[in-house]
């Protein structure tokens, strides 16, 4: 049976450049962390996702090197590659009635991501709904990055305002991982 992708993709930030000790097999206590400070909470923050973000594998880098006695062409692939561009809906509380002031929110995003060089994991979900928790035995797709200089859109007056956020891999991924 096919699947339409609407509301079936979920994204979490998981901060720390080790706080998923094996990417294949990611632990579900290190993937719903709860702690008080923002370096030790995992955050749900797929309905803040803009549909033109794009966090995937990308073709690996290869090698064609050939014995001199080969008849045809051939490519190995060898270092795994993957990319990321977080775009994120800003999430404002109110606006005061003249307009000249917005106050964000506690879950603007734009306080998780305030400065390139935050380390952390996306850990992506694919076919369940996203408010659906996390649990063992699913499979999710886990990347490391490192955050660079976060944009902050706006002055085009033409659609919501986001923060779009390149992420630099840091090497650790796995596509196919599974919940334990």
């Amino acid at each position: 049976m096919k699947m339409i992708d609407l509301a079936r993709t979920t994204y979490y930030w998981v901060p720390g450049a080790t706080t998923i000790a094996d990417v294949s097999k990611p632990k579900l206590t290190e993937l719903t962390g709860s702690g008080d400070s923002d370096t030790t909470r995992a955050y749900n923050i797929s309905e803040f996702v803009v549909n033109s973000t794009e966090i995937m594998a990308a073709a690996s880098d290869t090698t064609d090197e050939r014995s001199v006695v080969a008849t045809g062409n051939a490519r190995t692939p060898t270092i795994g590659n993957y990319s990321g561009q977080l775009n994120l809906f800003r999430d404002a509380a109110e606006e005061v009635a003249d307009g000249a002031t917005t106050i964000w929110s506690e879950n603007d995003l734009a306080k998780l991501f305030p400065r390139k060089g935050i380390a952390g994991f996306i850990v992506k979900r694919t076919g369940l709904p996203w408010r659906t928790p996390l649990a063992e035995d699913q499979e999710v797709e886990v990347y490391g990055f490192v955050t660079d200089t976060p944009s902050r859109s706006g002055g085009t007056q033409d659609g919501y305002l986001k923060l779009m956020i390149p992420l630099l891999p840091t090497g650790d991924f796995e596509v196919t991982a599974v919940i334990v």
